[in-house]
């Protein structure tokens, strides 16, 4: 019987920092359950998140887009609710 593969994601907080490691071999074959375990990530009200590598042991391009992507949408998201947040404050953003 195959052992599954490892989870694709760690989050830790570390000297008050969220930190998201990324981990095991990220490669086109794995990019659904990639994607999965990305779209159940919960950093609500997180102002600052590192994004660490070193537990990479593989990183094809298709893996490296679909992070791209989940990044981007993450600071768009980020970005609206901060302006959200500011333009209640002083109705203007």
């Amino acid at each position: 019987m195959a052992t599954p593969p490892p989870p694709w994601l760690a989050q830790a907080t570390e000297d008050g920092v969220s930190v998201l490691y990324l981990q095991g071999r990220w490669r086109l074959p794995h990019v659904a359950e990639i994607e999965t375990e990305i779209d159940s990530l919960t950093l609500a009200g997180e102002k600052h998140c590192v994004i660490d590598g070193s537990r990479l042991e593989n990183l094809d391009s298709a893996a490296g887009f679909l992070l791209l992507r989940h990044l981007a949408a993450l600071a768009a998201a980020w970005r609206r609710s901060m302006c959200a947040t500011c333009a209640r404050a002083t109705s203007a953003c």
